[in-house]
């Protein structure tokens, strides 16, 4: 697969992928570090996963300690949705979303796949990444934590730097901002996220009784 990577031709890009991995886990894959400003997802914090001995790949994201602005010691003072190597507003300058320097097979994909790209967004953003699905699992996982342990928690670690910043507010303010970047960019509108409209019926036009009197 790396060897392949680094040689294949752009013009065979596309269509020789699937044969190595699973696109579409590297569409999400990419998709969600850029979403979450996840600051290792091109690298370290990513999985291979095999189910026939290394003939083809399955990306899942690992690690996600460093998201929706927060670092892995748990700062968020110092982030906002327009990072500079996240900022949709300047991608020549965003690193880590056109991977130019970080991830050939994200930069591949960046380049020469970016419809695709574009097509697996509306579709998660119709499904499972509604903004009402993505604030609620997190809504969901914190409110799953009894009060007392995070109590607990504090008192074991009084000096922890994500304590006076990280809450569900503040993720859900990220996940609001960086969503309608990623909307923009991606060139979404409201009326992509309405369920497709039910076909029209048919009628019978056929005079009743009481119209032919």
């Amino acid at each position: 697969f790396i060897n392949w990577l680094n040689k294949v031709p752009d013009a065979d890009f596309a269509k020789e992928l699937p044969g190595y991995i699973d696109v579409g886990s590297v569409l999400n894959t990419m998709l969600f570090g850029i979403y979450s400003n996840e600051y290792d997802y091109y690298c370290k914090s990513l999985l291979l996963a095999t189910y026939d001995q290394g003939k083809t790949y399955y990306m899942l994201p690992y690690d996600m300690d460093s998201t929706w602005g927060g670092e892995f010691k748990g700062l968020v003072k110092h982030h906002s949705i327009y990072d500079g190597a996240f900022d949709l507003r300047n991608l020549d300058k965003a690193g880590f979303v056109n991977n130019k320097t970080t991830n050939l097979l994200f930069s591949k994909i960046y380049t020469l796949m970016l419809p695709l790209l574009k097509q697996q967004w509306k579709h998660l953003r119709r499904t499972v990444w509604t903004t009402e699905k993505v604030v609620g699992a997190y809504k969901h996982y914190i409110n799953s934590i009894p009060p007392e342990e995070y109590e607990k928690d504090l008192k074991k670690w009084p000096d922890n730097p994500s304590a006076p910043d990280t809450s569900l507010s503040q993720i859900q303010a990220f996940i609001l901002g960086r969503t309608r970047l990623m909307d923009k960019w991606l060139g979404l509108d409201d009326t992509d996220y309405l369920p497709p409209k039910p076909p029209i019926q048919a009628t019978d036009n056929k005079p009743t009784s009481t119209d032919a009197k």
